[in-house]
């Protein structure tokens, strides 16, 4: 089948004449302006924010340890004034900061969608002042590895600012990546205990869903044509032919061109495979090594960090479900979070929030004992239980790097 019959007459033919290799690299340009900066408005991804406004005010209680919600709160009279480029502890200290922040009137008369951005090169939790976690934030080396915005204002789905615009936060900040700290990187290298960590961002923005839900769909797209076997199916040259349509026609700092631009996109994706294929369907998991390249405290700040933005996600998105293993992060979460387990009870309860697993935690495969692995199961089986009114009926174990052969009968 060629394109002509589904895509607004372009004809699959074509491809002949195009060079896969030179079409692929100007998708580029519109994902992400192959190196151009952003002041260029090249790539859909320097539309996503505008209109920047720093904080009102920074503060910050530094070198704290580990301390409670409660106990930095108590203490905020000690913070001090701070400010962007300023530097903060070494590998695995901790820092409490209070951010002030205000959203002037008329962005929400226009019903803009506004973003709280933070990148202090780290990992880091948002708290509201009643010491609900509401968000972990983690900035890292590429786009896949950090999450730095946090959403203040969405009409219909979130209203965090009084009735004069403005909203505080507490931010618990630890000093380690999403990774650890290795020297240069490289874990062979060891980890670097001395380093220090720049706050380059705190600030308000307005977010553009619109350039963002057609950049994430382009970006399907220009996936499709660059994995996709073209050997096998005509899919990879239909993507690439549509993907560069869309660059024809995209005016990144126009968002006038964005619907014909996500028409073509939803034709493409629209498509069906054939009857005889798969359905796979896609639910979220972050995975969590209970010990690895960070202190055992570590852990368990990673477990609300990382489960307080899934609970972000469910506000956001409707049919986003999330999967969770190990009662024993589940257990840390209760007692370090209690407002966030709540909340996961909450969503448990919805069937959006899935217990899996079974297990305490996580157990390797083959060197533990039938036995061992039994009350692993056991005392898994009892939380989830005792918290949840349900045993897990999905076994869950891939980071084993081997499987027993008694786990069937387990």
């Amino acid at each position: 089948m060629c394109i002509r019959d589904r895509y607004m007459g372009y004809s699959l033919n074509l491809m002949l004449y195009k060079d896969r290799g030179v079409t692929l690299d100007r998708l580029e340009l519109l994902w992400n302006g192959r190196g151009y900066p952003d002041k260029f408005g090249i790539s859909l991804s320097s539309r996503i924010y505008s209109d920047h406004l720093p904080a009102k005010r920074i503060r910050v209680l530094r070198n704290t340890g580990i301390i409670s919600f409660k106990e930095a709160k108590s203490r905020l009279g000690e913070f001090k004034d701070c400010k962007l480029g300023d530097t903060f502890g070494k590998t695995f200290d901790t820092q409490w900061f209070f951010v002030e922040l205000n959203v002037p009137e008329e962005r929400i008369k226009l019903n803009h969608e506004v973003h709280f951005l933070w990148d202090s090169t780290t990992e880091a939790m948002i708290y509201n002042t009643d010491g609900k976690p509401l968000q972990g934030l983690t900035a890292g080396s590429s786009p896949h590895e950090f999450r730095t915005n946090y959403i203040i204002y969405r009409q219909g789905h979130k209203q965090e600012l009084d009735s004069k615009g403005n909203v505080s936060f507490f931010i618990e900040w630890t000093g380690n990546g999403l990774f650890g700290n290795f020297h240069n990187g490289n874990m062979l290298h060891g980890v670097d205990m001395d380093r220090t960590f720049p706050l380059n961002e705190c600030q308000i923005a307005t977010f553009h869903r619109d350039a963002w839900e057609l950049l994430q769909e382009f970006k399907v797209l220009m996936d499709s044509a660059r994995h996709l076997d073209t050997k096998q199916d005509s899919r990879a040259d239909e993507a690439l032919m549509i993907a560069n349509e869309i660059v024809n026609i995209c005016k990144p700092g126009d968002a006038t061109t964005y619907p014909e631009c996500r028409a073509l996109t939803k034709k493409f994706l629209q498509v069906p495979n054939s009857i005889a294929q798969h359905t796979v369907y896609a639910v979220g998991h972050c995975h969590i090594d209970m010990a690895w390249l960070w202190p055992f405290f570590e852990t368990r700040r990673k477990g609300g960090r990382s489960w307080s933005s899934q609970t972000e996600l469910f506000k956001n998105f409707d049919k986003f479900n999330f999967c969770a293993s190990s009662a024993s992060l589940y257990e840390w979460v209760l007692q370090d979070f209690p407002l966030l387990f709540a909340e996961i009870k909450d969503y448990v309860k919805a069937g959006r929030f899935l217990p899996v697993g079974g297990s305490w935690l996580e157990f390797d495969g083959y060197v533990p004992s039938g036995e061992s692995m039994a009350r692993q199961l056991l005392y898994g089986q009892r939380f989830f239980k005792k918290h949840f009114g349900m045993y897990c009926d999905v076994f869950f174990l891939p980071d084993t790097f081997g499987y027993s052969a008694q786990l069937p009968q387990l």
